[in-house]
């Protein structure tokens, strides 16, 4: 596995559960405060380079999505050339599944939007 791929959404949720309880723990530990205070700021990077992680992750899938629905569209420009007496019945359960493919890529690349938003908005860091 590639150090520098994107991680997973899952992967960043376990991520986060284990800075959670690291710094939980480290609240029962007698550090020197700038040694507490350097344990911290590498937490928060670790964090914030997870979260930067998934962000990038989840962009790149829209961006995938948003390039399957592009290539799908050209595949109804046989609409055009369809009409009421159409002998080939099967060009509109086609059609009609080119369209059901849109719509997943549309909703998948949806979620991987709202992710972003989710990520974007934690910037702050709960942790702080």
């Amino acid at each position: 596995m590639d150090p520098r791929a994107p991680l997973p959404a899952g992967d960043l949720i376990r991520l986060d559960i284990v800075l959670s309880r690291v710094r939980d723990r480290l609240v029962d530990v007698d550090l020197d405060c700038r040694c507490r205070a350097e344990v911290k700021d590498r937490l928060d990077s670790l964090a914030e380079d997870g979260r930067r992680e998934a962000l990038l992750g989840a962009l790149s899938q829209a961006r995938a999505m948003r390039a399957a629905i592009g290539g799908l569209l050209a595949f109804l420009d046989e609409l055009d050339g369809m009409g009421p007496d159409e002998d080939d019945l099967s060009a509109f359960a086609e059609a009609a599944g080119i369209f059901d493919d849109i719509d997943q890529a549309a909703a998948s690349g949806a979620a991987a939007l709202r992710r972003c938003l989710a990520l974007s908005a934690s910037k702050g860091g709960e942790h702080g």
